[in-house]
């Protein structure tokens, strides 16, 4: 007998966790998408939904108010539609009787493209850690650690949650590479440049800690987090806490380094195809960068 929705989402939840490899952050998101859609349609059997369902619920998300009182973004109402799409191919995946999910069509946005680090842009960027003199008490080991996730952000196009999540572990020195863990059981090896492994080694050589993480919190709050890494939110603020400092006007993000990675691998020949299985692109988004 068919079950109600909440049911069948619990089930897809835990197999986001245990078959897909997913982040609890991931499965918090798509825990909230999905109780925001149970709260317009109710919790029905997954068989009630329509095409009609689906674009009341667009105007519902179009028609809805954030927590800070504004109506919510294009894409931030693609994400609901983009949790939704999933659990609908879930359910079809386990012969269960629904909407196709691809009766769900996500929203055009036009997204601008991250800026390009010029080379000198790119000099000053990478210089500004070791000369910041703001970040306290331990400024020494924060620099270090700043200078070496910049030069990691550039010699490898990693998303700033693959080096937040990154542990001593996944480095090998000795052969100037990384072991990133991509899905569950599934390892990709990247290559380090010899500026970011330099960096590395004189970072954790600076560090007198057991923290199995690679990057770690070293402000007034690190002792309340000893097992911990940094946040993807904690690289995005060196990111723009270094282009401060350096003085550059443009908006530089993390993704300008992953944009400028890509750009100097295409210079240098490397195929479209192997700049995405490197940087784990899919079709549907390589174009924003390839």
């Amino acid at each position: 007998m068919p079950k109600n929705i909440s049911r069948y989402l619990r089930e897809f939840l835990e197999n986001l966790k245990q078959s897909k490899g997913r982040t609890e952050k991931t499965i918090e998101n798509y825990r909230f998408y999905m109780s925001r859609f149970i709260d317009f349609f109710g919790d029905k059997k997954p068989d009630r939904l329509t095409v009609d369902t689906i674009k009341r619920y667009r105007k519902w998300l179009g028609e809805l108010i954030d927590a800070r009182g504004e109506p919510l973004k294009k894409n931030t109402q693609n994400y609901h539609l983009i949790a939704l799409r999933n659990f609908l191919r879930y359910l079809q995946s386990k012969k269960i009787t629904t909407l196709s999910h691809r009766e769900i069509k996500l929203d055009q946005i036009n997204m601008k493209k991250p800026s390009v680090l010029g080379k000198t842009d790119l000099e000053r960027l990478l210089d500004a850690p070791l000369k910041d003199k703001t970040a306290g008490k331990n400024d020494t080991l924060s620099n270090h650690r700043n200078k070496a996730v910049l030069e990691l952000l550039f010699s490898t196009g990693m998303l700033v949650s693959e080096i937040a999540k990154l542990k001593k572990t996944d480095i090998n020195l000795n052969k100037n590479e990384l072991s990133l863990l991509i899905k569950k059981n599934k390892q990709k090896t990247v290559p380090l440049s010899e500026q970011a492994r330099y960096w590395i080694k004189q970072y954790l050589n600076l560090r007198k800690d057991s923290n199995p993480y690679l990057f770690i919190p070293h402000d007034k709050r690190a002792g309340k987090n000893k097992d911990k890494g940094i946040t993807p939110r904690t690289v995005q603020r060196i990111v723009n806490k270094c282009a401060k400092s350096a003085g550059l006007q443009k908006n530089i993000t993390p993704h300008s380094f992953r944009h400028s990675y890509t750009l100097s691998m295409i210079k240098s020949g490397v195929s479209v195809e192997n700049i995405k299985k490197t940087l784990g692109l899919s079709n549907d988004n390589s174009s924003r960068y390839c």
